[in-house]
């Protein structure tokens, strides 16, 4: 082969890999942009949200009771019918259960007693709920013993019952996997209950120093940290100064969010430094047709990642007068 031939033939290998390197790097920058855009690295971009879903009141005695057999045929699904689809894209569910559910124990005689059908179960577990909060000042309503029953029939059916147990069992996270994010959330009832006590079952008691303790356990066990409290007046929709008080002890020890329940009524989201609290979620399925206020509610939808929440929004409900939820329009 001349020299001249050599020559030419080496020109053309040295441009064919020039154009290797190139096309090559055009596809390497072509793809690295699909995870470099606004500011965001790969690992931001492909983070993982879960959605939560969080309700107010859920009470399936007295009316609901009546309305589930008169028009249910004694379906405890029938409740959730009208509600069930506003939850399509949620990844966690939770709420307060207000009472117990359970067919032992002894009314204690307050003046409102609640006792929900174990039946009930069928429709909490249909509506797709994964944990229910049970620290409200209904849950001694029938005594320690139908706590304990209410406690292992939710366990049982795969729904995690929060803020309940014996001694700090009651106080201690419940830690969920959702989506690879660690949700931490434990519940806490500002009343005085039948508090969890050794070698007996109760309540988790808001009291501050018992906040703390369990704040602080949730930061650690979680990603995000999650307070519900039972707290608050009935019928009042501003916050009172204790419900102030108690959320600005919970998000100075490292929750990230305050959801409350008990006044029937809804109250105010707020949102401080990334961090929100609902105040009140007002009513879910309850019988309180006495005002057009309880007969509303609101379901908190909220979407955190690793980071923390980043978005929560209030989603207006009403009750029909089969004591049903359905999207308000």
């Amino acid at each position: 082969m001349s020299s001249q031939r050599r020559q030419r033939r080496e020109r053309r290998l040295i441009i064919f890999a020039l154009g290797v390197v190139i096309i090559g790097g055009l596809f390497i920058l072509g793809s690295r942009s699909a995870f470099l855009f606004n500011g965001l690295s790969q690992s931001e971009v492909s983070r993982e949200t879960a959605v939560l879903y969080f309700t107010g009141d859920i009470m399936l005695d007295r009316g609901v009771a009546y309305a589930v057999n008169k028009y249910g045929g004694g379906d405890f699904r029938f409740p959730f019918l009208k509600i069930k689809d506003m939850f399509a894209d949620a990844d966690f569910i939770t709420g307060n259960l207000e009472g117990t559910i359970s067919n032992k124990g002894s009314d204690l005689g307050k003046l409102y007693s609640f006792h929900m059908n174990p039946k009930g179960i069928q429709g909490l577990h249909y509506a797709g709920f994964n944990a229910l909060s049970q620290a409200n000042n209904h849950i001694d309503d029938w005594g320690r013993e139908a706590i304990a029953d209410s406690k292992h029939r939710l366990e049982a059916a795969g729904i995690t019952p929060l803020g309940v147990g014996v001694a700090d069992e009651a106080y201690a996270p419940k830690t969920f996997v959702v989506k690879g994010i660690k949700i931490a959330i434990v519940a806490l009832a500002d009343f005085e209950v039948l508090a969890a006590e050794e070698n007996k079952v109760g309540a988790a008691v808001a009291l501050n120093d018992n906040v703390i303790k369990a704040v602080e356990a949730a930061k650690k066990a979680g990603d995000i940290a999650i307070v519900f409290y039972h707290f608050g007046e009935e019928y009042r929709v501003e916050p009172t100064p204790r419900q102030l008080e108690l959320t600005e002890l919970a998000f100075a020890h490292g929750a990230d969010l305050v959801v409350g329940s008990h006044p029937h009524v809804v109250g105010p989201l707020e949102a401080k430094d990334g961090k929100y609290a609902a105040y009140s979620l007002g009513n879910f399925v309850f019988d309180q047709y006495f005002s057009k206020e309880t007969m509303q509610g609101a379901v908190l939808r909220a979407e955190v990642d690793k980071d923390g929440v980043k978005n929560a929004k209030l989603i207006p409900i009403k009750i029909n007068n089969r004591f049903q939820p359905e999207p308000a329009e």
